[in-house]
């Protein structure tokens, strides 16, 4: 396979999609301790945020099915990457709490959606029960 073609594979897409929606929230936790005097926040209330990307995420993580009923995974995908990156700079730099709050909500919902495609994509597209652990 060549290189290009390594670049445009379906699995290659779907896994730079997962550390993307991975990596904001790991980082925004790391950097709270530090983070928190900006917004006039304890330590404690990055569980408000967590809470809130929590909910959000359980909310949407069985959506695959009907996204895919409606749109194509690619643009869907794309879509949901989209308004990802949006919330994402809101959230970068906004300096009010509650709109912190609302924006974790938000991430939370595109990547619970963003996770079930992928999961949905990788059970369509690949013999699970003969990959392991890897894919379930």
């Amino acid at each position: 396979m060549s290189q290009g073609a390594r670049l445009r594979s379906p699995l290659f897409v779907e896994c730079m999609i997962y550390l993307a929606i991975s990596t904001p929230l790991g980082l925004f936790g790391a950097a709270w301790p530090q983070q928190r005097e900006q917004f006039g926040q304890s330590s404690g209330a990055l569980g408000l945020l967590i809470l809130a990307y929590g909910i959000g995420r359980l909310s949407t993580a069985a959506t695959a099915l009907t996204i895919l009923r409606r749109v194509h995974i690619r643009v869907a995908n794309t879509g949901l990457c989209l308004l990802f990156v949006l919330a994402d700079l809101v959230a970068g730099f906004g300096r009010n709490f509650v709109m912190l709050i609302v924006c974790f909500a938000v991430i939370g919902l595109l990547t619970g959606a963003l996770d079930s495609l992928g999961a949905r994509f990788q059970t369509l597209v690949r013999d699970v029960g003969s990959a392991g652990l890897m894919f379930g």
